[in-house]
């Protein structure tokens, strides 16, 4: 029998010891799994939104900056979507859907399952946001960027190939792309989930020390630049939200849920490359995806302090929210953090 008390005292040392270390003034973090049907969740808070003893204490409330959990959840989600509703065929060049694109994949076409993986040899990153502060200038910024092999030969995280897919799902669904997806999920998280801005006194701060306060803002300064609509980044949610979108998600797997089968089969399948068509995989001895079984698991990470990982067969998932950044950019001990979380879902739901 699960000892859910148990369990939340593990998850509540784990968040504890990172407070401690100076990782995150705030975090949540949940585990759960499919019993008969239905998801068992565990969850835990821990610290306040702000450095400030004042700040308020993160609870079941708090939202967070997603950062690149916008990747799988939304961007790819809508791609699929797009293209199980006939909007978008996964063999189109994208240089037909975007024109202003042709220059920037030298080697050959390029369509949205190569961008979805990491295979269309775009770099992983560029600082738009140095060079203007109008968004429309974006696409003429984008349209200089090369990449660097052809597409499909090399597997290389990049941000710029959903930064391209927010403009391809603005071309094929509709310039209000991300409110049709709100429509979408909104039966399913209500309005624990949505994009910048949102209300500043219900977010866990996510400015880094050297950046102005701007409560409500998301931090990733491209997706500042582009707006709403970037597809890289600028979700927000709270642990509850994240959660209900993640049963949502597996139970349709199961073939119960509120999306296709189909979409959530072709997002999810492993191809023997690092990234499927929208998620990660487990890779590597050190994972974060802690003791999670590494066939059919999927997942993410955020720059802001963000994991998640599924096992699809069984439900069993491991969600982590923290506001990294606001103690610095750069603090790689999360690394454990994010796999011990894991590995409490993987030894007290699977073993």
């Amino acid at each position: 029998m699960t000892n859910i008390e148990e369990i939340r005292s593990h998850l509540d040392s784990v968040l504890k010891g990172g407070l401690a270390a100076g990782l995150y003034t705030g975090a949540s973090a949940a585990v759960g799994t499919l019993r008969d049907g239905h998801y068992l969740w565990v969850m835990s808070h821990a610290g306040r939104h702000d450095t400030s003893p004042d700040s308020s204490l993160v609870d079941g409330t708090s939202v967070y900056d997603l950062a690149s959990l916008t990747k799988p959840l939304t961007t790819a989600l809508m791609i699929h979507l797009a293209i199980y509703d006939g909007f978008l065929s996964p063999e189109e060049p994208v240089q037909d859907i975007l024109p202003w694109t042709e220059k920037m994949f030298p080697f050959g076409p390029v369509n949205v399952l190569h961008l979805l993986a990491h295979v269309s040899g775009l770099p992983p990153w560029a600082p738009l946001f140095r060079e203007t502060s109008e968004s429309q200038k974006v696409p003429e910024l984008l349209s200089r960027i090369r990449a660097s092999h052809p597409p499909g030969t090399q597997t290389a995280y990049s941000d710029l190939g959903y930064v391209l897919l927010g403009y391809v799902l603005e071309k094929t669904v509709g310039r209000h792309w991300t409110n049709i997806y709100l429509g979408l999920i909104d039966g399913i998280t209500g309005p624990c989930m949505g994009f910048w801005p949102v209300y500043p006194e219900l977010v866990v701060s996510n400015r880094d020390p050297s950046s102005p306060p701007d409560p409500g803002h998301v931090h990733d300064e491209n997706a500042r630049l582009i707006g709403p609509g970037a597809g890289h980044a600028g979700l927000f949610a709270s642990l509850g939200g994240v959660t209900s979108l993640v049963e949502g998600l597996v139970q349709s797997w199961h073939g119960n849920g509120p999306f296709p089968r189909k979409v959530m089969t072709s997002m999810w399948k492993h191809t023997g490359r690092c990234f499927t068509a929208g998620w990660d995989t487990p890779t590597g001895k050190t994972s974060t995806a802690g003791e999670l079984p590494r066939k059919y698991t999927v997942g993410h990470l955020g720059f802001t302090g963000t994991s998640l990982w599924i096992h699809p067969p069984t439900g069993t998932c491991a969600v982590l929210l923290t506001n990294r950044v606001r103690m610095g950019r750069w603090h790689p001990r999360i690394r454990h953090i994010r796999a011990s979380v894991a590995t409490i879902a993987a030894r007290h739901f699977l073993a």
